[in-house]
């Protein structure tokens, strides 16, 4: 089978579906929480510095300030946007936990599905290699010798260090 430049049209896979799918999905998920905070140099040190203050803290100091409005003098502190946030963080932290081990198993389950595939590939490039020193394999060794190239290892194998 000779090789060629063409590659088929593009065509929309089920995997392609599934995956668009599941990414609407996610972005329904942005849209219902509303803007979210990435990661950004300049906020880094402001959300190291504070991320770590107890939840109990926050909330006795919310209900200090309830009860003594003279607390609230510096404007730097309102009570009813700190239990907001508590209460955010309560709700979420489930969530937030579900969506770390959704995205462990889906890059898991992405790596398992390359490795089985991968397997069958590498035995199927050994039967190649062994097929092409055949008198009649030419066209066999061809092959191997395109797998090796996108394989990209030299060949070389590694000798023990006790030779």
């Amino acid at each position: 089978m000779a090789e060629s430049d063409e590659r088929p049209s593009p065509t929309v896979t089920t995997s392609q579906e599934l995956a668009a799918e599941f990414m609407a999905r996610i972005e329904s998920a942005f849209a219902l929480l509303g803007p979210l905070q990435s990661p950004h140099p300049s906020t880094d040190p402001f959300v190291r510095s504070n991320h770590t203050v107890p939840l109990e803290f926050i909330a006795d100091v919310a209900a200090a300030v309830e009860d003594d409005p003279d607390l609230a003098f510096p404007k730097r502190f309102d009570p009813r946007e700190a239990r907001g946030v508590l209460q955010f963080l309560q709700a979420f932290e489930p969530a937030a936990d579900h969506v770390e081990i959704l995205l462990d198993a889906l890059r898991y389950t992405m790596r398992m599905k390359k490795a089985k595939v991968a397997d069958g590939a590498l035995q199927i490039y050994h039967v190649a290699k062994m097929l092409g020193r055949r008198r009649d394999g030419a066209a066999i060794a061809e092959r191997a010798a395109i797998m090796r190239r996108a394989l990209g290892r030299a060949g070389k194998h590694r000798r023990s260090s006790s030779s």
